[in-house]
């Protein structure tokens, strides 16, 4: 298996709990700012600031919902065994023994199967990067 592909699966689902808090936190954010401007006057100086922190915060908040959307979209076209290993190998960083005996296999039935999915993940990474 190739590294790069291993790689680019890792992005997808290594962030996604703290991509999912910081999504949360932005908009939360952005409707407090909301209710701020519209309760409290604000200088136009402090205007052009906001307004330039929010479209930031946006450009944010699409690529955040985007990473997001993309695991979620990879992780429903996985059999269950496959969802363990993605959830236990990419998101908890368990140890490869760890994974192995939780799933009850040997560590080169893991590879395999790590070989298998990765390739097939990156498969549809590829189909789905356009959607992006």
């Amino acid at each position: 298996m190739s590294n790069i592909i291993q790689v680019n699966i890792k992005k997808v689902f290594e962030n996604y709990r703290d991509n999912e808090e910081r999504l949360n936190e932005l908009l939360s954010k952005i409707t407090e700012s909301k209710m701020y401007e519209n309760n409290i006057h604000i200088y136009y100086s402090d205007k052009v600031k906001e307004g330039e922190k929010i479209n930031h915060e946006i450009h944010e908040i699409r690529k955040l919902r985007r990473d997001i959307y993309l695991r979620n979209l990879l992780f429903t076209i996985l059999n269950e065994e496959e969802r363990q290993i993605v959830v236990l190998k990419f998101e908890e960083n368990m140890r490869v023994y760890d994974i192995a005996s939780s799933l009850y296999m040997s560590p080169s039935t893991y590879y395999r199967r790590l070989d298998k999915l990765c390739t097939k993940l990156n498969s549809y990474y590829k189909s789905f990067s356009f959607l992006f």
